[in-house]
């Protein structure tokens, strides 16, 4: 079976090492087919490759200093490819088959302005009437300004009620005035408020007539359009050095009597007259307002998958080219993949993220049904996708960054190395368990939400199981007298085991649903199966103590499904390469030593460190400064 992928060059003159092309030459599998079907149909993985091509072949994306930068030069490449990104959007050349997120994707860079396109025109689009549409959102498409989203503040977070900011109304002038009244209450940690953003969307308390009318959006002004200097009153900077996400300036933002005119409130539910009158949105608003960040969390479902999918690559060609210890005499060192250990480490991870791309389809498919849904009046689903959506986001969050550090050690002594690319895949990743929502409150309003669940039958009494005893536990905490609140709280560990469960199930349910709806060949139709097994088989020893609660599974139920899991491992050992080989990921975007298409890891690796800015001279100027007057003084007593 062919299994030579269009989208592969290997960047060095050498030839693939032999061990990974054993692998790929007894291979069985289709690698096209099952690439397009990780892609959603071979229409998109044609523009996914067009994409790719367009960004390795612009100088301006080239990604192979990255790990030597500092964190300002790291700040200025971001920048300059951001801008050199919105110039070729602006050209119309990124418009059809969902080419501009392929685009971004294999850029992977963080971009200073990318809340702009992932938050503020999206708001203003679901928020705004049809006058304040007209106004901003021209002017926001043509990156004529750069707008960001202010809601996190550093003493609030999730708890968007919280937030101490305050947009107070002054009918005098039509104006509200804005502030930032404690210093809990200054804005901390948005994206691109550092130092890019002009505009702002800012959530804010709005206080009418005397009155606190709770949580409202107001687009502020930051910056000068003229020099880019703050605005009064505006007080904004970078909240400096972070364990990653070195090329987005999130930042602070503080203001003092910043007035804005009256229509700069987002008007389209709620509305503010000329005389300070407050008109409620109806009820179905707050629900409706919802909607845009339960985008932001299905993409993040779909980059978890494709995060876990580089580093899985990583770890398994590596694991296939680097060779530990000499078993038996007179025989080469063993494959590292070929140790049981090293395979029950990564092959859960590789179905995990199989597992994830169509849990990301599904999430993307209920958000574009309920969405339509909801233009056309219908709510009735909103809850369910709000529900989905967190849930998913959390465990696929949860289980990719676990995944990558999984990953980074596997690969041993080299997996430290940023040449890797493992360190800098997980500290650029590590921010979204947190961001669009922390993983633990997602869990708690999954739970919330959803009681019922119908799952597959072991993970189905799982479930139930676990819902049986948060409810057990908060009825108790009830029955002793104690309110609601207090009660939820003593019982949000169960919820959130209940939770994690229920969104287990869905990934595990998307998987068995493409798998059957798939029309691929037998070889990967069987692969695909095994991976699902292994996925499900994975979870149920993991948590094996939640599968026993009530006695459904029993210790040597697991014990059977530990030694299928291990059988399952063989089968995947034989086409390990390949399965990794169908995400199609070229070796400009992976950018890593270990996990290069060729296998030849020890090559690049050298040549890699000769390219240290450290390495550009014999002697470091450190030899003058410090250890010229040490040894020196050291040689005249010898």
């Amino acid at each position: 079976m062919s299994h030579a992928l269009s989208c592969y060059k290997p960047t060095m003159a050498s030839e693939v090492v032999l061990e990974l092309k054993v692998e790929r030459e007894r291979s069985r599998l289709d690698l096209e087919e099952l690439t397009n079907l990780l892609d959603g149909g071979a229409v998109f993985t044609d523009k996914r490759r067009e994409m790719v091509k367009m960004v390795v072949e612009d100088p301006v994306f080239k990604r192979d200093n990255k790990y030597f930068l500092s964190t300002e030069e790291s700040f200025d490449s971001a920048m300059r490819k951001n801008v050199h990104y919105i110039e070729l959007l602006k050209s119309g050349k990124l418009k059809e088959n969902n080419a501009e997120a392929y685009f971004k994707s294999a850029i992977d860079d963080d971009f200073p302005a990318a809340v702009h396109e992932l938050m503020f025109v999206p708001t203003i689009e679901g928020q705004g009437n049809e006058e304040q549409k007209e106004k901003w959102l021209k002017i926001s498409r043509n990156f004529d300004i750069i707008g960001c989203y202010a809601q996190t503040e550093l003493g609030h977070g999730t708890f968007i009620r919280g937030l101490e900011t305050t947009a107070t109304y002054d009918p005098s002038t039509e104006e509200f005035v804005m502030n930032s009244p404690t210093l809990t209450s200054m804005k901390w940690w948005p994206g691109s408020v550092g130092h890019t953003a002009t505009h702002a969307i800012v959530v804010a308390r709005l206080i009418t007539k005397g009155k606190d009318e709770g949580i409202h959006l107001f687009i502020v002004q930051l910056r000068s359009l003229e020099d880019h200097k703050p605005l009064p009153g505006i007080k904004v900077g970078d909240i400096g050095p972070k364990f990653g996400y070195f090329g987005m300036d999130n930042g602070f933002l503080h203001m003092t009597n910043v007035r804005i005119p009256r229509d700069h409130m987002l008007m389209k539910y709620a509305h503010v007259s000329r005389d300070g009158t407050y008109s409620k949105p109806p009820a179905e608003a707050d629900k409706i307002s919802y909607v845009i960040m339960v985008y932001a969390r299905a993409l993040i479902v779909d980059h978890s998958a494709e995060t876990l999918a580089r580093a899985i690559t990583i770890a398994i060609r590596y694991s296939v080219v680097r060779r530990q210890t000499q078993n038996r005499p007179g025989e080469p060192e063993t494959q590292v993949l070929d140790y049981q250990t090293q395979q029950f480490k990564l092959f859960p991870l590789l179905a995990s993220a199989y597992a994830m791309k169509f849990a990301g389809h599904y999430m993307m498919k209920l958000y574009t049904e309920v969405t339509k849904e909801i233009s056309e009046g219908n709510l009735k689903s909103l809850p369910e996708l709000h529900a989905t959506s967190a849930g998913l986001k959390a465990f696929c969050s949860e289980l990719c960054c676990n995944g990558i550090e999984l990953c980074r050690l596997s690969c041993g002594g080299h997996g430290y190395s940023a040449a890797s690319g493992l360190p800098q895949l997980y500290a650029d990743y590590s921010p979204s368990p947190t961001y669009e929502g922390e993983n633990t409150v997602m869990l708690l309003q999954t739970a919330r939400i959803q009681h019922g669940v119908i799952l597959l039958e072991a993970y189905h009494q799982r479930a139930i199981r676990l819902v049986a005893v948060a409810l057990g536990r908060y009825s108790k905490s009830i029955a002793t007298g104690l309110d609601s609140v207090t009660a939820w709280n003593n019982s949000s560990v169960d919820w959130t085991m209940a939770a994690r469960a229920h969104c287990h199930y869905l990934v595990l349910k998307a998987f068995h649903s493409s798998i059957d709806a798939a029309k691929v060949c037998e070889a990967n139709f069987n692969i695909l199966r095994v991976l699902c097994c292994l996925f499900g088989l994975h979870g149920i020893i993991q948590y094996s103590g939640e599968f026993c609660l009530d006695g459904y599974m029993n210790s040597d139920q697991i014990e059977m499904a530990k030694n299928q899991l291990y059988s399952l491992l063989k089968e995947v050992r034989y086409e390990a390469v390949p399965l990794v080989d169908a995400f199609d990921i070229h070796d400009d975007i992976l950018n890593s030593s270990l996990g290069r298409y060729d296998g030849d890891v020890y090559g690049h690796l050298y040549e890699w460190a000769l390219r240290a800015p450290r390495n550009k001279k014999e002697v470091h100027d450190n030899y003058e400064k410090y250890l010229k007057p040490l040894l020196k003084n050291t040689k005249s007593k010898l």
